[in-house]
């Protein structure tokens, strides 16, 4: 008794893509960031809390931003791109800052800019800082250790290669 291919292969394929997805993303079926896409996710949200800030007058939204967006990327990002993300997360946030102060300075533009970022950094220096530490140890805890060591090797390597 023969089975006809269409129903073979549309049994399988399902079962299959499964599988595969699975094995790809890291815990079964959880979605991960690249590099680029932790990159995005920390842009969108620190520039929100930036400009949530700037207009509420209040300066906690920018450090909850901040701590929402390093966290997030840290724990959907893919492991190859753990150090990208525990190192980008404070320049990504002085850009995005001089961004929203430039949107929202009234007055002398790089005077009124300048003035609001060093203002802001200061008023959410503590959120920064608690913001780093947890998406480091968020990051170590997914494999961060592991991301270094292949660096080392990788940067062992092709010294020793060039010599």
């Amino acid at each position: 008794m023969s089975v006809p291919s269409g129903t073979r292969s549309a049994a399988r394929a399902p079962a299959g893509s499964q599988g595969a997805r699975s094995s790809r993303s890291g815990r079964g079926g959880q979605a991960r960031l690249t590099g680029r896409g932790s990159v995005l996710v920390m842009v969108l949200l620190f520039l929100a809390g930036c400009l949530i800030a700037a207009w509420s007058g209040h300066n906690w939204p920018a450090g909850l931003g901040y701590l929402a967006g390093a966290l997030l990327a840290a724990g959907y990002a893919r492991r190859e791109a753990l150090l990208l993300v525990v190192i980008a997360p404070p320049v990504i946030f002085a850009m995005t800052l001089i961004a929203a102060e430039l949107v929202t300075a009234g007055g002398s533009t790089l005077l009124a800019t300048a003035e609001g970022t060093i203002l802001v950094l200061a008023a959410v220096a503590p959120w920064l800082f608690c913001g780093t530490a947890a998406c480091v140890v968020l990051a170590w805890l997914r494999g961060l250790p592991r991301c270094v060591r292949e660096l080392r090797a990788d940067i062992g390597g092709r010294g020793a290669a060039d010599s």
